[in-house]
């Protein structure tokens, strides 16, 4: 009795909500749809910011940031897995963020997949500010707007500051917190693997975790590629030349074995003795 009542619950405050947004959106003569994508479907209903924001969620905040942000889960998984193109993405996160500024959950996706996914860090950061601002005891929102800061917008001293602030938290992973601030500054592969893997071990949302794992299998071998590098280095002082193949590596007892690249590239030994790492296609004519 009390699931058919919440349920009846529901549609009606899906429907009060649509007729009050449509009617606010007629008396200021805002389009319910502001933008159509490539695919002439509209993805996204437009939502105004502020005030008009308040007036359609008619006081049930929480649900309609709830119903938001399904859609918003939604569309990513399905660009994720179609044309890679987020471009209401940050206006979706905005206005769940907005209605529900508690949603950590919302916040730590947005943010992670913004930087990641969109390449379009800055906004990341916009949206994190806004998470500190209003919750400053969460250190998760400064440890994702610090490496944010470390990794794609390269502010070293804000890294540093946020990664700081992060560590006066007790249930902060204080040990990794100061292993990132000792490496702010360095193009350390290994360090990238290290916050993907532990971003991975975060994420609940299943294309939030694709995503990232894709993301650390790129990651991954460009760190073997740096170590079988400095193996053709060790090679060719030890020979004076470079090595004919990847085995000679082995062989010559400088590496046990020769790592394996992930499923879209391969480790190729290009005419000048150094290793490159190519997508499949791009290795496959090299080697014919």
């Amino acid at each position: 009795m009390t699931l058919k009542r919440n349920f009846s619950l529901a549609i009606t405050l899906l429907i009060a909500i649509g007729v009050t947004a449509v009617a606010y959106l007629q008396l200021t003569s805002q389009p319910l749809i502001k933008e159509y994508v490539s695919d002439s479907n509209a993805e996204a209903m437009y939502l105004p910011d502020g005030h008009g924001l308040e007036i359609i969620s008619f006081g049930y905040r929480n649900l309609l940031a709830d119903i938001l942000w399904f859609n918003t889960i939604n569309y990513f998984g399905k660009h994720f897995k179609g044309d890679r193109n987020y471009r209401w993405l940050y206006h979706m996160c905005k206005l769940v963020t907005k209605l529900d500024p508690d949603a950590e959950h919302a916040f730590k996706f947005c943010a992670t997949m913004l930087s990641w996914e969109a390449n379009r860090p800055e906004l990341a950061i916009n949206l994190l500010n806004k998470a500190i601002q209003h919750d400053p005891t969460r250190w998760p929102y400064y440890y994702l707007r610090g490496f944010t800061n470390m990794f794609f917008i390269e502010d070293i001293e804000a890294a540093r500051k946020d990664f700081a602030a992060a560590a006066k938290h007790p249930d902060a992973p204080r040990e990794f917190l100061k292993e990132l601030t000792a490496k702010l500054g360095k193009k350390d592969p290994r360090t990238r693997v290290q916050v993907l893997q532990n971003l991975l071990n975060r994420a609940e949302d299943p294309n939030e975790k694709r995503a990232l794992t894709e993301k650390l299998k790129d990651a991954i071998d460009k760190l073997n590629l740096q170590n079988l590098n400095r193996a053709i280095a060790i090679y060719k002082n030890r020979s004076g030349k470079a090595p004919s193949a990847l085995k000679d590596l082995v062989t010559s007892g400088i590496l046990d074995k020769i790592p394996r690249a992930s499923e879209n590239h391969k480790f190729v030994l290009n005419p000048q003795g150094d290793i490159v790492l190519l997508k499949k296609t791009n290795a496959q004519e090299v080697e014919q």
